[in-house]
Parts: C-alpha cells; structure tokens; sequence
C-alpha cells in the first residue's frame, strides 16, 4: 500500500462503519502505534527534536502525534456519519513502555515515564502493566475519572450489557465483570480481582533484550510436564481493591526488598510501588497469596490452557502458520516470542495441529527473520503425503498433496549447517491461486 499502517487501518474501519451504520455493529482498530520498530514522517520528527528530544524520543513523540491524527479523523467521520449518539468508544493500550535500551537513554525514560511509575512493559510493576483507557459515548456518558480496577477481561462484558444482550448458551462464564455502573452511575458491582503473568524469559534486563536471549518460552507443554511448573517459580500478581501483592517481581535499584520473592503494595496510598507492606499486614498477605496461588494452580489444571491452536487449511483462507505454535517439536529447537530457532542440524523437526477443509496441492513457503537457508533440504508431511524439496532464494520447498480432514503437519531439517536459523512462518499456498 505504500502507506503509513495506521491511516490504512483507520481507513478500512471507516470504510467498514460507513457501509454497516444502519445497523449494530463492532470495529476494532488494532494500531501498529506506538511499538517498534521506531518510525514516523520526517517532519513529524524534526517537530520533536525541535523541542530537544534526542532521535528515538522525538520519533516515538512523531509515531504518537501521527496516531493521534489518525484517531482525529476517525472521531470527525463518526460525527459526520450522524452516529455518535448510538456509538460507544473504547480507547486503550496494551501495556506500559518498553525498556528498549539500545534505543532510549535514561533521560529519555525520564522524560517519557511522566507518571513515573516502577517498572516496564514485560514485567508485573504499575508502569508495566497500568494502561490507558478511556470510553465515551456522546450524550449519555459525562466526563468524569473512574478510580475502579478494572482489566481487559472485563470490557466484552460490559460491550454486552451496554448493548444489551446476553452470552448465549453453551460458553463457560467469562472471567470478566461489567464497568456499566462506572459509565452510567447506575450501581455497583462485586469484588474485581485482577491477575498478572510475566513470562520469565520476558521481563528486561540491563542488556538490551534480544530473541537471542531466549528461555524457550513457548516450547509446548506435556501432561508429563505440567507437574514440573511451579506456582512459587512464577512471575504473576493479584490485586483486590487497594492491595497487590507480587511474587518474583523484577528488581532495580530502587526496588522495595522482597520476603521470600513476595512484595505486597498498598496501590493508593502507595502508587510508585516503594514500600514493601508485607510484614505489618499478614492477614491480607495470606488472603492474597492463596487467591494467587488458586488462580494460577487452576490455569495448570486446565487443559484448554496447554492445548496448541489448530490451522484450518483451505483455498479461502492465507494459510500462514507461525513457526512458534507447534503441538511437539525436536529438543534442540528454542521456541521463542516470533520464531522457532535453531534449524541447524538433521533431526530437527516440528508438528502443527491442521485441518484441511480444501484439498488439493499446496505450495509450501518458509520465510524466516534474516538470512533463507538457500540450498537446505526440508520435508514437510501430512497424512499419506511427503515431500523433500531444496528451499530457494524465497524459502519455496515445492509443492505438497494435502487430502481432507489431514490433521498434523510435520516438517524436517535434513541439511546440518553452522548457522542457527530463525524460522517464522510455513505458508501453504493453494496452487491455482493468483
């Protein structure tokens, strides 16, 4: 498209709003804004760093100002269209800042954090995990400041009451609770308790944090195996109306000593998160850490919680399975954030759960994060088919016989190499198609 990701995304949920404003419907806009990598238009950077912001800052300042454009122009359409009075907006990020230290300074982050907050994004202190979030919803709604807890669970119960319908039979109870009474004052509601899980090989660290860096964080798990993950070796929190009580947090130089990995924090009277309250308050420690402690043992004993996704194959459909997402792999692969590593040797391997709903010959793609193994030999097999192929310059490996209903996709290294590749995705092509 040659164009700037947010304004594309604004304009196709524009174009979808004005084709749907009849009637009921949802848009979600998921911008690209703000994360990296750092970009922006030239003359919204040189705006910034002529304020005195170094390049990074004053791109990121740039990437912000140009989300806010976008979001102008969404706002003026809903206007225009007539609908502001029957449509609620929801605006809200995703975490806290990323550390990025090969990126930003120290005076950076001091200029950036402006709530100065503890912590970053990956980790369970506030300025990891405190977001924005405003909602708005033109002649019903008065502005005012909402000091409730409140999550993401809880924002498809509330679209359902503000819309005013119900979950339909035959789905498990949502964990989330409606805000409706916050927006409108129109009562309370129960108890929130809201949870946090930083995967261990997440958090940051003094060094930049790279791929490489990886713990194998995604590598599938086995019944066998779930006995070996143990809650007290989690990073995760709770927190119930002013008190959050953390485990394993991450530390930093101005951060409350631990007992025994555990910092408990009055949030209101306490919001930078420096005082450690543990000791003088061991009632609502013990309340907290078996809240925790259930919560967490509950994830394990669900087996919804370990199952890998299953990749429905067909000619309307693009077909793209992240490397990441295999229900088995070979030992000597890490599985990481954005790609499966390793790929160096001949036993490497890994499965992926499918069901093909068209069937026919596919072409097999592999793209990878930096340099193809151009030259390599794979295999990639499903049911009664298989197929070795030498992968070229644009990762093809040939093309592959998928019969309906096949349910497991594997593919093989068979080249040994001294470079360790970084596969991302395996794309099955229909073969006919443009």
């Amino acid at each position: 498209t040659n164009r700037w990701a947010d304004e594309l995304i604004t304009g196709y949920a524009l174009d979808f709003i004005e084709r749907n404003k009849e009637k009921p419907f949802v848009a979600y806009l998921s911008f690209l804004t703000c994360h990296s990598p750092l970009d922006a238009p030239d003359d919204y950077i040189r705006k910034y760093e002529a304020k005195g912001l170094s390049h990074n800052l004053a791109t990121l300042y740039g990437m912000i100002d140009k989300a806010d454009v976008s979001l102008g122009r969404f706002f003026r359409k809903v206007d225009s269209l007539g609908i502001s009075d029957n449509t609620v907006i929801m605006f809200l990020s995703d975490n806290g800042p990323a550390i990025e230290n090969d990126k930003f300074t120290d005076e950076d982050r001091s200029i950036r954090y402006v709530n100065h907050l503890k912590g970053h994004k990956g980790n369970i202190w506030e300025n990891g995990v405190k977001s924005a979030f405003f909602v708005s919803w033109k002649g019903h709604y008065k502005a005012h400041i909402v000091h409730k807890l409140t999550d993401i669970t809880d924002i498809l119960p509330s679209m359902m009451e503000i819309a005013g319908v119900s979950l339909p039979g035959g789905y498990l109870p949502l964990d989330g609770i409606s805000f409706k009474p916050f927006l409108d004052s129109s009562g309370q509601r129960k108890e929130k308790i809201s949870y946090n899980y930083a995967n261990p090989a997440w958090p940051p660290t003094d060094q930049p944090w790279t791929p490489e860096g990886v713990k194998d964080e995604y590598h599938p798990v086995t019944q066998e195996e779930k006995p070996e993950i143990k809650t007290g070796d989690q990073i995760i929190s709770v927190r119930k109306g002013d008190y959050k009580l953390m485990l394993n947090p991450a530390h930093y130089a101005d951060t409350p000593a631990d007992e025994n990995g555990y910092v408990l924090i009055n949030i209101s009277k306490d919001p930078q998160e420096n005082n450690n309250i543990l000791d003088q308050n061991q009632a609502v420690f013990i309340d907290l850490r078996k809240d925790l402690f259930n919560w967490f043992e509950s994830i394990k004993a669900s087996d919804h919680s370990f199952a890998m996704p299953i990749f429905f194959i067909a000619d309307t459909l693009s077909n793209e399975i992240p490397s990441k997402a295999p229900v088995d792999n070979s030992g000597s692969l890490q599985n990481t954030f954005n790609s499966l590593w390793g790929w160096n040797d001949p036993n490497d391997w890994a499965k992926y759960n499918i069901d093909v709903l068209t069937p026919g010959s596919y072409q097999v793609v592999f793209s990878f994060q930096g340099e193809v193994p151009v030259g390599s030999s794979f295999t990639v097999e499903t049911g009664n088919h298989k197929k070795t192929a030498v992968l070229d310059e644009n990762g093809r490996a040939g093309t592959i016989e998928l019969a309906k209903g096949d349910r497991m996709l594997k593919i093989s290294c068979n080249t040994p190499s001294d470079h360790l590749y970084k596969l991302m995705t395996i794309t099955l092509e229909r073969m006919g198609d443009e």
